[in-house]
């Protein structure tokens, strides 16, 4: 007897075509796609890069780092979590993805020349997230060719500035270098100088001004010429050999308009114990009580204004009409509505790291008891021009 034939469905495999689907369909789709797989469909085609362009979200910043040896960095907030980490690499190996926790994510993948893969890739989310070049950092490891490439390519972006320009760097000769070779306009320039020592070099030359802030980690006293010279806004200077005598030197200078007319604030941690008799050494100043004169001051930045409440402080004049308010850590405050002080009818020494007084940041707006410091926070000086 035979036996009918059984007809068995196969299910037939169809082709999925997601550049045909309906824009509103489409979105819906992307909207669940993470920065990695839109950066990875943007550059399917023309197509491709304009659909990823009509659905991406603002981020909040887009930047360059000379770290590892390149990696582009597309941050949507300023927590660690926010960021993902573009990571070309000369390693030949497997595409990588990893979303830790929501707190480590980077894309790295094979390319043959990670440096020329990142500028690409910085290019591509550039276009498609509609973004500008937030920060560049650049380190010597990398070499000068790379890193005046790099400078050139900033300085040909058709924005008319970015946010930090960060140089990490072992002789100020080539610090000299890239100072004098940047055009653009930079908000915060941070400056980490690794031990550098040179023997004396031709003045730094710039044609104007291009940066509001600068920071800077591990001045030596032979480098001091770096505060003077650029004219900054604001000043950050952590991890100095500045002394108690050069700042003397330096408030001097600015009382009578030889140097950083431009200055408004400075936060300076010098190599010894904040001594403010020998800082104010030979200059008239006035002591404002704390328990009954506040002020404020506000710094103008790339992402909006800062305030910060002064409680007391100790003022000098200015040639040019502008008072200058010196305040060790017992004076500047986040909150105007911050604890006030008992006055203190002679100047601080601040010579004594085990005085209680020594030992703890006073009591802020919201905080049941004052945080522990170290003793560096006796190293901090503060100088507040309006």
């Amino acid at each position: 007897m035979t036996r009918s034939p059984v007809l068995v469905d196969i299910p037939v495999k169809h082709s999925f075509f997601i550049l045909k689907l309906p824009l509103l369909v489409f979105s819906e789709i992307a909207k669940q796609w993470n920065p990695f797989e839109l950066y990875h469909f943007s550059i399917l085609s023309k197509r491709a890069t304009s659909l990823a362009r009509s659905i991406s979200k603002k981020p909040f910043s887009l930047s360059l780092i000379d770290w590892a040896p390149f990696e582009v960095w597309l941050e949507f907030g300023t927590k660690d979590s926010d960021r993902w980490m573009f990571r070309p690499t000369s390693i030949q190996s497997e595409d990588e993805y990893l979303i830790e926790k929501q707190i480590h994510r980077y894309f790295r993948f094979y390319a043959a020349n990670p440096f020329e893969k990142s500028v690409e890739v910085l290019e591509q989310l550039m276009d498609i997230f509609n973004t500008p070049l937030y920060r560049l950092s650049l380190r010597s490891k990398s070499g000068q060719n790379v890193v005046d490439y790099l400078l050139r390519y900033a300085n040909d972006l058709p924005q008319e500035s970015y946010q930090t320009l960060h140089l990490s760097w072992s002789k100020m000769e080539d610090i000299h270098h890239l100072l004098e070779n940047n055009k653009k306009r930079v908000d915060t320039l941070s400056v980490e100088i690794c031990n550098a020592e040179e023997p004396k070099l031709n003045p730094l030359s710039l044609s104007r001004q291009l940066y509001n802030k600068l920071r800077i980690s591990n001045l030596r006293i032979e480098n001091s010429y770096l505060l003077t010279t650029l004219d900054v806004i604001e000043v950050e200077l952590y991890n100095s050999e500045l002394s108690n005598q050069y700042l003397n030197s330096f408030l001097k200078n600015l009382i009578t308009g030889k140097s950083n007319p431009r200055l408004k604030k400075a936060f300076i941690r010098t190599q010894d114990v904040v001594n403010l008799r020998e800082i104010l050494d030979g200059i008239s100043f006035v002591k404002r009580d704390p328990r009954t004169t506040k002020r404020s001051i506000g710094i103008e930045y790339f992402l909006g204004k800062e305030l910060s409440w002064i409680f007391g402080g100790y003022d000098i004049q200015l040639s040019d009409g502008r008072t200058a308010t010196l305040q060790w850590h017992k004076f500047l405050r986040k909150s105007e509505n911050s604890t006030k002080y008992e006055d203190v009818n002679e100047m601080e020494d601040n010579v004594d790291p085990e005085a209680d007084e020594n030992q703890y940041h006073e009591v802020e707006d919201g905080e049941d008891e004052g945080r522990f410091t170290c003793r560096t926070y006796l190293k901090s000086l503060t100088i507040s021009i309006w």
